[in-house]
Parts: C-alpha cells; structure tokens; sequence
C-alpha cells in the first residue's frame, strides 16, 4: 500500500501551542468565529503557529452564486456566510439593518418604521430626466422633469395645494391670469411682454428687449435723487439730439475702443484706442494719427513754422550720398553705436539681435565673425540642432577668463571695477601690465554690490574703461564637471529630465545620472546604468581567471586566480569569515 503521511492534527476546537518552523497542523472539532475549529496552521521562523485555512472558512464559502434567501453554513447556522454573486453580479436578497431590498421592492422591516432617504454633506438624490415620482396605490398624482419636450417640471394627476409661502426661483410659467393679492417679490429677472402702469419703481436691473421710446421733447434724466431732475439729459427737440450735462462735474465717454462714423456706419471720421492712438479721418481715409513717440501725419504737412526741441527721429529710409560721421554716436531705433561699443540704448532693453537674413529674426544666414570669440555673460544658449567644433580636446571648467574694466583705473590705486565678478575668489591672481608684482597681483576680497575687486598692491599705471583684464581662478569652488543634457520621456513639461555624465568632485569619480538635479553646479541623483561592450581593469588591479566581487564600499575588485583543477573536480568559489570571496576545494557547514 501507499505510503501515509500525517501532519499535527486535533480532534478538538483549540489551535496548537507552537508548532516548528514549517510545521503543518490541523484541527477537525467544528469551527466557530470565536474558536479555533475547522482550521490548519503552520508554524512560522519563530515556532508560532499561523493560520492558514482550513474547512471552516470553505463553509463560509458554500453557498450558491447569486442566492441568500434560505442559505445555511454546511457547519452551523450561527456562523453565516459569505454572499456569492452569480455572473451577472447580482443577489436575490440583501438585507441591511432594517431595510430589505428584494426584486424591485425596497422596505423597511421593522413594524412602523420610516424609509429614510439621505446624502452625506451637499449630495443630492437625483430622479432621470422623463421618469415619474408617483403617488398612490393607483398611481393617482405624478412628479416629472419634461426633459423631451418643455423642460419644466410637470404636477398630473391630482390639483396642487400649498399650504404656506411659495417661492420661485427659477422660469413659473402660467397659460392664464396670475393674481397676487400682496405684494409680489422678485428676486431674480422679471420679464414683462406688454405693461401698463402709472409709476414703476425699479430697485436694480430693468432690462427692455426692443425699445425704450420717448417722444419728441420727452427728456431721459440720469442721477440725482427720486423726482429730481439728473444732471445727464438726453432729448430729441424734433430736429436735433441732445445729450446735456447740467451739474458741476465731467461728461465722460469711456471705452476700450471709441469710433466715430456716419449715420449709415459705413464712414469712420475718428477712433480713440485705449493704451493706443487716436485717429482723425478725412472722407474716410486715416490722416492724423498719435503714435507712443508723437504724432503721425498721413499725407503732406503744412505748416507755417517748426520748432524742434531735443532728439529729431526719421521713420523709414534715409539716403545720404556720402558719409555720415557722427562724433558722439549715433542711436538708431533701440541700437546706439560709440567708440568701439554696439549696445542698446538705455531704457531699451537688454537683447541684442544679430540678423543675417534680410527678412528680419528667420533664424537663417551665416554670421562670420574674423578672429576670436569671447563671451561675457552667465549663460550661452544655442538653439541650432547641430554645432561642430575643430578643437581636438573640449576643455570645461577653464582656470582662466576675462573680466572687462568698468571704470578708468587711476595709477597708485587697489580697487578696481569689473562688468562682473561671478566667479571671482579670494586668492585668484588678476594679470595686467599696470598691476603690481610685474604685472600679476592676488585679489584679497571683493564687493558683490558695486562689483569692485581690491588687488594686493597698488597699480603702477592707469587703465583705461574697457579695457580687459585676465583672472586666474585659484580658489575650489567643490564643483562638478561635465555636460548636462535634457530630455523627455513622455509628453508634458512633468516627463523633462535633466540627465548628466561627468566628474564628480565629491567622489573623485566619472558618474552617470540619468535623473540629475543641479545645485549650482553640484550633481545629485540615483547613479544609471552604463551600457557597454566591456571594461579593461589596468594590469595589477586583477587576477587572471579570478572572479569580480564587490567591497563594502561598492568597489570591484578581483579574487586571486583559482589554483589548478584537482582529479575529480574543479574548485568552487566560497566566502572567508570576514567575507571575502576565495577558491577551496572544500565546503565545511560548521560545527555547533
């Protein structure tokens, strides 16, 4: 016969005290939500027996899908059980508290009890649009909302009695007389098709349709009290239109926009813009038009004198049949020109556009600068697709710059004034034939507001405004190196990473970050993988044939090589007990 295996077991209702790491037991006496009956355990890594099933959670489990009326636990009554749904999710009968939902009837099961429906906090119970509320065994009075056809909610079947205030607050529509035998309150629109009234006295809004007609003479009074007369008056005498403004302050006409035409609207005569010009119009055609500089006359200007005070602007093109030389500069538009310097003129900005393209900013042409390129500034952008360099090794992080004199430097002097002194420490030399120590001298400190660096020394000679001075940056300013890149890996501004490969000055290290975030210039973020062919560890940092493993610190290293195969095996690759990994020809468990 088949061999028997049997596990811990109990005739009784009481799981077992321990049981041994993976040990299996079971109990057989019947099951009870408040005994141990009917269950099977095993025991965990600290001889504590879990509960794993067993049949009285099955029982629990027994019934058929979709049916409760009339079910039993297989066990005991008293332990219930657990509602099945069938494949078309549903039950035959549930019972909530007091209320039972059976069919497509919902009631309460106790003797006298209410039905209550409610929502929790601003919830409403909602009825579809063309569906009836219905009262009475024989369905005598209705509730609808007439989505289909008037959009209104209907009362049929019974007459409509209110027993105290009615409010309405939406459109009441009545197909004859509607009495009221106070006063009639309306807090929202009213809208009246035809009226006839001795005095109307609106508080608020009054809105008319078509129109609001006053006879000839008939005068429309705006302001004042209740019976005065407005100090804004608008009549027709029979021949002529008034607007009249007969108290103490302004007539004002405001409009984003105002236009002035003919009766027929189909001739401007002027237009006033807000934050823009006002425009004067001869048969239509625009003639005067004020412009943020000045005026703009269309056509030809007469006058019999003019005097000019201060700057004398020409828009459009200007022909000289020789040269122009302009001693102090020269501004056009935003641009001025003096001595050696291209710049925007004060108060105009701070781009300027080099355009190689005669169509104006299209992002086309070549600009061809001869000899080198310095760039001063914080931040180069190019937003070209592809750039190409001749240069042989791609320096970044250079030691060495050039900062441009402010301000005339006089002989005998230690403060000097730079266009900028981003970057500049205590301890970086400044070289230039006027400085001290043969030209080479060591800045002892700076100020960051007024950009001027002190020098160890005096000057030996003046320097000039402009003139450029070179900085050797001597101070470890703890950063990385490298180039940063951005990406997307999914649409949406959140999906932009910053990726990063370079030196990490904290560590040492060449490092990949594919996540980075940039901390003036310091690289943070989980390290990315390295996708490559191999790696070359340099002679004396491995072993022939030894394994590579991982230090505490995360470093690879190499075992020592396997010494050479034995007769009946090779050697297997174990740990030392302080870890390390090393060849034997040996596995020993240990003594205890």
């Amino acid at each position: 016969m088949a061999s028997i295996i049997r596990v811990k077991r109990s005739t009784g209702t009481a799981a077992p005290g321990s049981l041994n790491y993976g040990e299996v037991a079971n109990t057989v006496g019947v099951g009870t939500h408040g005994n141990k009956g009917g269950r099977t355990f095993i025991g965990d890594n600290s001889s504590n027996p879990q509960e794993i099933g067993g049949r009285y959670y099955t029982d629990l489990l027994s019934v058929a899908p979709g049916l409760i009326a009339g079910q039993n636990n297989p066990t005991t009554a008293s332990n219930g059980f657990v509602p099945i749904l069938d494949q078309n999710n549903k039950v035959d009968q549930w019972n909530v508290d007091n209320v039972r939902i059976d069919g497509n009837w919902v009631a309460s099961t106790g003797t006298d009890q209410d039905l209550l429906l409610g929502t929790a906090g601003s919830g409403e119970i909602v009825i579809d649009d063309d569906t009836f509320l219905t009262f009475g065994s024989s369905k005598d009075a209705k509730i609808e909302y007439d989505e289909d056809s008037t959009d209104r909610v209907r009362v049929t079947g019974a007459p409509w009695t209110f027993v105290s205030e009615v409010q309405f607050t939406g459109v009441t529509t009545t197909s004859g007389d509607f009495y009221v035998g106070g006063d009639l309150y309306v807090a929202d629109d009213l809208i009246l098709d035809e009226v006839t009234a001795r005095n109307i006295d609106v508080t608020g809004i009054a809105t008319f349709q078509d129109k609001l007609h006053l006879l000839d003479n008939d005068v429309a009074h705006f302001g004042g009290s209740l019976g005065d007369n407005g100090d804004l008056q608008i009549t027709h005498s029979g021949s002529h239109s008034y607007i009249k403004d007969v108290g103490t302050g302004e007539l004002r006409i405001n409009a984003n926009t105002l236009r002035v035409g003919n009766v027929a609207d189909n001739e401007t005569q002027a237009t006033f813009e807000e934050n823009g010009a006002v425009k004067l119009y001869f048969d239509n055609s625009m003639k005067v038009e004020t412009k943020i500089w000045g005026i703009d006359v269309n056509g030809t200007t007469e006058t019999d004198g003019l005097v000019v005070t201060g700057v004398t602007t020409f828009i459009g093109i200007g022909t000289f049949g020789n040269k122009v030389h302009f001693y102090d500069g020269i501004e056009v538009d935003n641009i001025g020109i003096s001595s050696n310097i291209i710049a925007t003129r004060s108060g105009a900005g701070n781009q300027l556009y080099i355009d190689p393209y005669p169509d104006g900013l299209s992002n086309e042409g070549t600009v061809i600068i001869k000899g080198d390129l310095q760039v001063d500034g914080t931040q180069t952008t190019v937003n070209s697709t592809s750039v190409t360099s001749n240069e042989s090794i791609f320096k970044l992080g250079d030691v060495t710059s050039k900062r441009t004199v402010l301000a005339t430097v006089g002989s005998g002097t230690s403060a000097i004034t730079l266009d900028s002194i981003t970057g500049i420490n205590t301890g970086d030399t400044l070289t230039h034939a006027s400085l001290p120590g043969a030209g080479r001298t060591t800045v002892h400190s700076y100020n960051t507001g007024s950009k001027i660096v002190y020098i160890d020394g005096t000057t030996t000679a003046g320097i000039a405004t402009a003139v450029q001075v070179t900085i050797t940056h001597a101070y470890d300013t703890n950063t990385d190196r490298g180039i940063s890149y951005n990406y997307n890996t999914g649409v949406g501004t959140a999906n932009t990473k910053t990726g990063f490969f370079g030196y990490d000055d904290s560590t040492s290290k060449w490092t990949f970050i594919p996540d980075a975030t940039d901390t003036n210039s310091v690289i943070t973020g989980t390290k990315g993988y390295l996708d490559i062919k191999g790696i070359y560890y340099q002679s004396g940092d491995f072993s022939t044939s030894g394994v590579v493993y991982f230090d505490n610190t995360g470093l690879q290293k190499s075992t020592v090589a396997p010494a050479s195969g034995i007769s009946t095996s090779n050697y297997v690759l174990t740990t030392t007990a302080a870890g390390t990994p090393t060849w034997t020809d040996t596995l020993d468990g240990g003594t205890f």
